[in-house]
């Protein structure tokens, strides 16, 4: 759409999360194809934040913590309850995350 990558990662954080991140870290961008045929330019960001969550419910039906043993199971056991993109960023970045 011509937004540059981290305008439209702050945007997408404040209107779906309430989450005003003053430090993105970037990760990276790639052309990615998914299983359907579906081409899109991804831009990979992650923010650390102690802010407290406000859903967007028109986006986002529900949001808890879990930690990244959780997260990896619930890839492999039932990968269809995350957006394809997430899963093929977080497959793609997972080892600079720091949590």
């Amino acid at each position: 759409h011509g937004e540059p990558c981290e305008k439209a990662a702050r945007r997408a954080l404040m209107n779906d999360l309430t989450i005003h991140a003053h430090k993105l870290n970037y990760l990276g961008e790639q052309l990615e194809t998914f299983s359907d045929g579906t081409k899109r330019k991804m831009c990979t960001f992650f923010c650390i934040h102690d802010q407290n969550l406000k859903l967007n419910s028109q986006v986002i039906d529900s949001i808890r913590p879990i930690r990244r043993v959780e997260l990896e199971t619930l890839l492999r056991l039932s990968p269809e309850q995350f957006s394809p993109q997430f899963v093929r960023s977080y497959e793609r970045h997972k080892r600079h995350f720091p949590f």
